[in-house]
């Protein structure tokens, strides 16, 4: 039985959310695989900032500038232990899911291991109006990103953006 409750919103400055975001960041898939173990529900928490906003273990996992150790391992263990990966960040000016991040920072491996755990995963859970319409606005401006490229290999129809979006990859519906 958890001791954590469904729905769980961690402040960022609280130990366990710090805990669970360095482990995250240092890719100790020992330490991050144990912390859930533990604490059943932590995988889907959302980890609240101190202006409200609040992301996931998965967004931590994705975090700008990307390639964090055992990356792909972490976003595997961080979803078969609950995490969604159609989550979007909540309370920002933005709505962007941990793929969003992944193909902004161009780390392929990240987003292949996002796309293979949801495959159907299009767009993001719920989409803010003032969200940006590219999960990769500079990468889509420079016509195309590895991670862009990774999900259309993969089947999808674009990079989990609307076609206007300049994104190229794909065949277009």
């Amino acid at each position: 039985m958890s001791d954590l409750p469904e729905g769980l919103r961690l402040p960022s400055g609280e130990a366990v959310a710090r805990a669970l975001v360095d482990a995250i960041h240092a890719g100790d898939v020992e330490s991050l695989s144990k912390m859930l173990a533990e604490r059943p529900g932590l995988a889907p928490a959302r980890i609240v900032g101190a202006k409200g906003g609040s992301s996931t273990p998965l967004h931590a996992a994705t975090d700008w500038p990307g390639y964090l150790p055992n990356g792909p391992e972490v976003v595997r263990i961080l979803i078969a232990a609950g995490a969604n990966p159609n989550v979007s960040i909540e309370g920002t000016w933005h709505a962007e899911t941990p793929l969003h991040w992944a193909a902004s920072s161009d780390d392929v491996e990240v987003a292949r291991a996002l796309i293979d755990a949801a495959p159907t995963s299009r767009r993001p859970e719920r989409r803010s109006p003032a969200a940006p319409r590219s999960a990769t606005p500079s990468a889509t401006a420079a016509g195309r990103s590895p991670a862009c490229s990774s999900r259309a290999a993969r089947g999808s129809r674009s990079c989990g953006t609307p076609p206007r979006s300049g994104c190229s990859n794909g065949p277009k519906s």
